[in-house]
């Protein structure tokens, strides 16, 4: 084989894993919540609730606010574990646990004059985060080289790790119409931190009259940075026993980005002894991450008696959808000459960018509120989760790469309390989060290996995921007059 075919070959081999439990980047859209409220209810909150969380929400629902209040809430602890049973192959399994604190969500709701039509909000949010870390080295004995007869010694690694955090800090604005109806408007930056490794690597080896060994590798690092504007419009109502609102995310406008990436691909003794590497890195790459338009809708209800009192008790439901992003450059880089040594070859390739899509998604969630006593409320949610990387973009080819990550459709059920003082509010919540899939094809095979397929086998639909995550939230809301 000639050592550019090599090339597409090689970049295959990554690109193959776009049906494995390992694809995107964080490729979900409803598992961080902004508040306990909301975490709690099971993101039902689209209807609109009169505190800063709202800004996120729907920023409509600001403009009945009665009293300003400042808001923090941290994710006391976050406890996250990914299975990947026979994820490099029949019986070698892949797993990762990862522990982590980070702050959640800090606001405030700013309003002087209660009767006041227009109101104000600020919110600082984790709106992504993601933490994993995979590590498998195996050594066996396989007959893997064709020229050589009886096993030889074989060893193969494959490392995995994504680390990302998306901060979004915004502010947001209510306009009451009349005592039913009112409208709003929020806009948030965010900035996205992205750390990234995924390694491969195959040897098989012998010893006669001479040691010969074959190997191949291919590494991917690197380290994303990008800023983003993010609008939301919004429509809040409300009657005797009900509230409702309407909210449309816009999609990301790009405002900065920049990336560090490194590629290496390395062949030796590969298919007609075929030997060489493929190397590049490069510093400051324009890069754009995107994410979609939304709709979402949302209601509470809570009846009232004769004499105008609520009950104790409230049910809130919630839709959104999210529309598809097509295949699209997100990290455009330059072309190099890749190849080493250089008198292999002197042609220039796209070696460096990467690519990202999201296929179109709805999610759905129910809560319910209930007062336990006069100064506390225990509230109960609901909520799927699912991936946007359920099918193949069109358009992708094998040389066109993808930053891989957890796919799998999330199921979240929380509960939560809230204790009410005269000028303050304390709250928790936990939030449980699980998947199961069955039947996914393996990340890669190295119980199988073959010399035709860099020392790896054929991936089999053998393999299954499972995620278990728990996380703690507490919060505190005190509440003040303007003067």
């Amino acid at each position: 084989m000639k050592f550019k075919e090599n090339l597409a070959c090689s970049f295959f081999i990554v690109s193959a894993s776009l049906s494995l439990p390992l694809q995107g980047q964080d490729t979900h859209y409803w598992t961080q919540q902004p508040s306990i409220k909301g975490i709690a209810l099971g993101g039902t909150l689209v209807y609109g609730e009169t505190e800063n969380s709202a800004v996120f929400y729907n920023p409509a629902a600001l403009a009945y606010a009665e009293k300003s209040h400042l808001s923090t809430n941290a994710d006391a602890y976050r406890y996250e574990s990914l299975f990947l049973k026979n994820g490099a192959g029949e019986g070698i399994d892949l797993r990762s646990r990862r522990l982590t604190l980070y702050p959640q969500m800090t606001g405030a709701l700013l309003t002087h004059k209660p009767a006041k039509r227009l109101k104000f909000g600020f919110l600082i949010l984790t709106r992504q985060s993601a933490n994993w870390d995979m590590n498998r080295n195996i050594r066996n004995s396989y007959d893997v080289i064709p020229q050589h007869t009886g096993e030889e010694d074989y060893l193969a690694s494959v490392t995995y790790q994504n680390q990302l955090n998306e901060i979004w800090a915004g502010v947001g604005a209510g306009y009451q119409l009349n005592q039913n109806w009112a409208l709003g408007w929020s806009t948030f930056f965010s900035y996205r931190n992205q750390r990234y490794i995924f390694d491969i690597s195959t040897r098989a080896a012998y010893f006669d009259d001479e040691v010969f060994v074959s190997e191949f590798g291919y590494r991917d690092e690197m380290r994303l940075n990008n800023v983003t504007n993010v609008n939301k419009l919004a429509l809040h109502g409300r009657w005797r026993d009900w509230k409702l609102g309407l909210v449309a995310t816009l999609p990301s406008m790009g405002v900065a980005g920049w990336a560090k990436i490194k590629r290496e691909i390395s062949f030796q003794n590969i298919e007609g002894n075929t030997n060489g590497v493929l190397f590049a890195q490069a510093t400051n790459i324009n890069s754009n991450f995107k994410t979609p338009l939304s709709f979402a809708a949302g209601g509470r209800y809570q009846p009232q008696n004769k004499e105008n009192k609520p009950s104790k008790w409230a049910i809130s439901a919630a839709v959104e959808y999210f529309f598809p992003l097509a295949f699209y450059k997100m990290i455009a880089a330059d072309s190099v000459q890749p190849f080493f040594p250089s008198n292999l070859s002197d042609e220039k390739r796209d070696f460096l960018s990467f690519y990202h899509f999201a296929n179109d998604v709805f999610n759905a969630g129910l809560g319910v509120s209930t007062q336990i006593s006069p100064k506390t409320t225990l509230n109960m949610g609901l909520r799927s989760d699912i991936s946007y990387f359920r099918a193949a973009p069109r358009g992708r080819t094998s040389n066109k790469p993808i930053l891989l990550s957890p796919n799998f459709d999330m199921f979240h059920l929380s509960s939560g309390l809230i204790w009410k003082r005269d000028n303050s509010e304390l709250g928790l919540a936990l939030n449980y989060s699980a998947a199961y899939r069955r039947k996914v094809r393996e990340l890669v095979n190295f119980s199988e290996p073959q010399y035709n397929l860099f020392l790896q086998g054929t991936q089999q639909t053998r393999a299954s995921v499972q995620s278990h995550a728990v996380s703690f939230m507490l919060g505190y809301t005190y509440f003040f007059a303007l003067k």
